[in-house]
């Protein structure tokens, strides 16, 4: 089973200036305005001192996978959880040590992915003083077509001619694939190369970018 995130879709500035939360159409985040895509500060009323720290809810992945033979290389790949406050706002970064990097051993998705793996992952890192702790872990990461829900998010970055593959997560313990994000090498997101339909994926460094904020 796929789906994409009932959840509001990371779209940040392509000059890294500003980030915003953009849903994809017909899909918005449970609670908010459906005609509303953009993240707003909260009021503080003018006068009020805003020293609280925000809430952490949100996280999305992001990383670099080398691929050998169809395979993840765990020695050379790195997985990292952007932590979000719920004002969908990028707080601090979780590196997850890689582990070991196997074929997965859950049921393929249908349609069925290029690339589908399990990552076991060490406790987090972070050197934020008040980010989420992160327990060690799995979850299953594959590669396939791009959801077209996330085509926002791609042109908000300005990647309207990248060909990269789509990016897919299951979580530990979670019977549902979500596609969450992006995958590709650097001549991908150029638009010069395009990440085929059919496995085993090619040898590469691919860059992972996560674009749907998953809760926490």
């Amino acid at each position: 089973m796929r789906r994409t995130l009932p959840l509001l879709i990371l779209s940040l500035a392509a000059c890294g200036a500003q980030s915003s939360l953009q849903a994809p159409p017909n899909l918005s985040a449970p609670g908010t305005d459906a005609s509303s895509t953009e993240a707003s500060a909260p009021d503080t009323g003018g006068s009020e001192s805003v020293d609280a720290q925000p809430s952490l809810t949100f996280w999305a992945p992001q990383g670099t996978l080398f691929v050998e033979a169809g395979e993840v290389n765990p020695l050379d790949s790195t997985l990292s959880a952007v932590v979000l406050s719920d004002e969908l706002l990028p707080q601090c970064t979780v590196m997850l040590p890689i582990l070991q990097v196997s074929p997965s051993p859950e049921p393929m998705p249908d349609p069925p992915l290029v690339g589908w793996w399990q990552v076991e992952y060490d406790e987090g890192l972070t050197d934020a003083d008040d980010c989420v702790s992160w327990t060690a872990g799995t979850l299953q990461l594959g590669f396939g077509l791009v959801d077209p829900a996330l085509d926002p998010a791609l042109a908000a970055r300005g990647w309207e001619k990248a060909t990269p593959y789509g990016l897919y997560l299951q979580p530990d313990g979670d019977e549902v694939v979500y596609a969450v994000g992006v995958a590709g090498t650097e001549a991908m997101f150029l638009g010069v190369e395009v990440a085929g339909a059919a496995g085993p994926v090619p040898d590469g460094q691919y860059r992972v970018v996560g674009l749907v904020a998953l809760d926490l």
